[in-house]
């Protein structure tokens, strides 16, 4: 049993050092996503599908956000998900509105290490997010850049004037809940009506889906959430300092050999009945364990190799007993068959 189970420990530790079976591991991890409370002083202002059926035809008019940035003045801080990294042939006014102003956060892209910022003169981050090779947006990366940070963390810093509560590297989004779950106003109602902006985080972006700003995240339920929305899950995790901590590589594969000696050695010298019942009972201890250590400090568990290891061992386990068995039968058969 021995030799058996370093082999199968060999296995596990190559298949959990080489990140193998991704998408599964992700896909079992997205369900323990809980919808949560937004926070209440954040707002997006939405380009949605309303607002370009009554302002006309996207790319709009700049002087049109010229005039959104006057009626959100008050804002603690203004973020502008939206692409100006060219000019136009109307650029004055809200040139003119961006530079009055000192509580304005715009857009920036990195492409291939090239930098594109914004042609007015103000603060600016990068938006762009990390997608897997499942295509599900999970995280984002702070360090593409030395010397930019990424677009929310650009806002948190201006709306707060203090350094960031995390270091620099990549961060597991907390997301809040489903798309759609902040506070969020169309466009052109903002433009014909009065809102109190005053002390709110106001984001501004594309939530129309003919302007594919959209991703898949692991709160989907089979919509994709707006990239504006991204960034405003990703500031209230700054704000509320509560990015999910993944559990270590190294973690995993101690607690794999352990439940693989179990399992091997003890539980499965155990009658099949008792064997299936403990597995059962650690499946489902294992996954309120999970549940709870996500709601409650952010931690995110493995769901793959851990419960894995516990079923193949004490599978592996309980196939040498029925092979050790049967040989002591055969042995005894042609023994006694002498006779």
């Amino acid at each position: 049993r021995v030799l058996i189970f370093i082999f199968l420990f060999i296995i596990f530790f190559l298949l959990i050092v080489f990140n193998t079976f991704f998408h599964v591991r992700a896909a079992l991890t997205d369900n323990l996503f809980m919808q949560k409370k937004p926070i209440e002083n954040m707002i997006i202002i939405a380009i949605d599908d309303y607002s370009i059926q009554k302002i006309g035809r996207w790319p709009w008019n700049r002087d049109v956000f010229a005039q959104l940035l006057e009626k959100t003045k008050e804002a603690k801080v203004i973020g502008m998900d939206l692409s100006f990294f060219e000019a136009s042939e109307n650029d004055e006014n809200l040139g003119k509105a961006i530079g009055q102003s000192e509580n304005i956060v715009l857009a920036a892209e990195i492409n291939d290490k090239v930098l594109y910022k914004p042609i007015f003169y103000s603060s600016f981050g990068y938006v762009n997010i990390i997608t897997d090779s499942d295509g599900i947006t999970r995280s984002i990366n702070s360090q593409l850049n030395n010397n930019i940070l990424p677009f929310a963390f650009e806002i948190y810093k201006k709306a707060w004037n203090e350094n960031l509560p995390v270091e620099k590297g990549t961060h597991i989004i907390n997301f809040v809940g489903k798309p759609e779950t902040f506070n969020t106003i169309s466009f052109y109602d903002v433009l014909n009506e009065n809102y109190n902006f005053k002390d709110k985080i106001v984001l501004i972006g594309a939530t129309a889906p003919d302007l594919h700003d959209a991703y898949f995240v692991p709160i989907s339920q089979g919509t994709a959430m707006s990239g504006v929305e991204i960034h405003a899950n990703i500031i209230q995790n700054l704000i509320l300092n509560d990015f999910i901590n993944q559990q270590s590589e190294l973690s995993i594969i101690i607690l794999v050999f352990i439940l693989g000696a179990l399992g091997l050695f003890f539980i499965s010298r155990l009658n099949v009945f008792y064997s299936i019942t403990i597995i059962l009972i650690f499946l489902v201890i294992y996954g309120f364990v999970s549940i709870m250590l996500l709601s409650k400090i952010n931690y995110l568990v493995d769901l793959f190799f851990i419960p894995l290891s516990l079923i193949v061992f004490i599978g592996v386990g309980q196939a040498i007993n029925y092979l050790e068995e049967k040989q002591h039968r055969l042995y005894l058969t042609t023994a006694f068959g002498k006779y």
